[in-house]
């Protein structure tokens, strides 16, 4: 993945801006009726690295992060109330991955609704 961040840590030669992304877990609480909305816990599991300039080696910080987020649809919701739709997009990018998934995978017809 290439993500990097602003403000990164750094010592001599290295700055730690890049992001390697040890675990993605999204899980879905079962509903029960069409009336209630989905529930999405993502729970995702991250380290930093530095690149060094000259030999291309990286170089990964020892401690992982973690950032969990119960309910991510409420969230999301929330923050595309303000007008912060990055949420929400992100959200329609995984239910996509899911159905092209089955698709490549499963050769199940799938379609997001």
């Amino acid at each position: 993945m290439g993500i990097k961040v602003a403000d990164a840590e750094s010592v001599p030669e290295l700055v730690y801006e890049n992001v390697h992304m040890e675990n993605l877990t999204i899980n879905q609480v079962p509903i029960h009726t069409n009336n209630e909305q989905a529930k999405y816990s993502i729970q995702l599991t991250y380290r930093m690295y530095a690149i060094h300039p000259e030999t291309n080696k990286r170089f990964y910080k020892q401690k992982n992060h973690t950032i969990l987020v119960e309910d991510f649809l409420t969230l999301a919701f929330q923050k595309a109330a303000t007008g912060d739709t990055d949420l929400l997009y992100a959200l329609g990018a995984i239910e996509t991955a899911v159905a092209t998934l089955l698709e490549d995978m499963k050769g199940v017809d799938a379609t997001v609704v």
